[in-house]
């Protein structure tokens, strides 16, 4: 055993002394034939959860797929055409092109079964109960030959001094690759549920059985690192990503992916967008608009549709956080650059 514990602020401070400790450490181990360094365990507290986005430059975090993987769990999802919208490599896991075989989604509801609803409804029962634990690993489905694999084994939401507690049971982390989206995805969660609770978020811990880094990914670390020395690409805590809304309100969110993905004309889409946000921004569920404006940005990103992008870029730097406009901002100068140098040296 090697065991890693951190205990820090928010998740890109975990996540950089993580990376800290793997390469003072780490054990070299090789599964499947490929170099790691590991710690086993990993497990990293997080005091302050809601600070859940990973600002350094050198990782490009994307905050599109965060919501949009986050949004695709909470709702059920397996589908890989959703996830795929704003990331095309994920899609090299799927077995057949379609489907996940690994998706947390459909292992989190399945059958008529939804285990959110039911940790929800055990904690409103039971506030200091032991029992709202949320099952993804499963050992039938899980045996079979498959390129997804699931990592993680279990989710164990608990009430202590008026908080909701999170702790997230892992086999397997990719500490660069994976936990900066993992601990996004699992303390969304844990927000929306302390929201239908009605009390604040308490700390986020993440056990990893393995947390690892590869070989292959040994340079891009060491220049996240170096990065990390300047405190302006270190998301803080006063930058927080608080949701306001709860958990019914995500499958509205999910028929805006149901528009991106239709099979009408680009513009007709575009106006069904509008629509959609408009009647969202009306309904006035705080912090919902907001995100669906996120992910519309990001479809305009994807689409390479500056105006559109540039309309939301300027609404969102308004309406979002100080953390997440920093990575909107990132994503419209990358997609971008060409057209604003232009436009600069009108």
């Amino acid at each position: 055993m090697n065991p890693i514990l951190i205990q820090a602020n928010n998740s890109e401070s975990a996540w950089i002394e993580c990376l800290k400790l793997l390469f003072e450490k780490g054990k070299t181990v090789a599964p499947r034939g490929m170099v790691t360094i590991e710690g086993s365990p990993g497990i990293l507290v997080m005091e302050n959860p809601d600070s859940r986005v990973i600002l350094n430059p050198v990782r490009k975090w994307n905050l599109g797929f965060g919501i949009l993987e986050a949004l695709w769990i909470m709702c059920g999802r397996n589908e890989a055409n959703r996830v795929t919208l704003f990331n095309r490599d994920i899609g090299k896991f799927s077995d057949d092109g379609v489907t996940f075989h690994g998706a947390y989604g459909k292992r989190i509801i399945h059958d008529g079964i939804n285990q959110i609803k039911t940790v929800i409804n055990s904690l409103k029962k039971d506030k200091d109960s032991r029992q709202a634990i949320i099952t993804i690993y499963d050992h039938v489905l899980d045996e079979q030959p498959t390129k997804d694999r699931a990592c993680s084994l279990n989710l164990m939401f608990l009430i202590r001094e008026g908080r909701l507690d999170l702790i997230a049971n892992m086999r397997s982390n990719d500490i660069i690759r994976g936990f900066p989206y993992d601990s996004f995805n699992f303390s969304f969660l844990q927000n929306i549920i302390a929201n239908e609770l009605g009390i604040p978020l308490g700390s986020y811990t993440h056990i990893s059985n393995s947390m690892h880094l590869y070989e292959t990914d040994f340079i891009w670390a060491q220049r996240i690192l170096e990065a990390a020395k300047n405190p302006d690409n270190v998301c803080q805590y006063i930058q927080r990503c608080n949701i306001d809304f709860k958990y019914d309100d995500l499958f509205k969110l999910d028929k805006l992916i149901d528009i991106f993905l239709s099979d009408t004309l680009y513009i007709a889409k575009k106006h069904d967008i509008d629509k959609y946000l408009s009647v969202l921004e009306n309904n006035k569920i705080p912090g919902l608009s907001t995100y669906a404006c996120i992910l519309t940005f990001y479809y305009a990103i994807n689409m390479r549709d500056y105006e559109m992008a540039s309309g939301l870029h300027s609404v969102l730097q308004k309406e979002a956080t100080p953390a997440e406009f920093k990575l909107i901002d990132a994503a419209y100068t990358r997609r971008f650059k060409d057209i604003l140098k232009e436009a600069k040296n009108v």
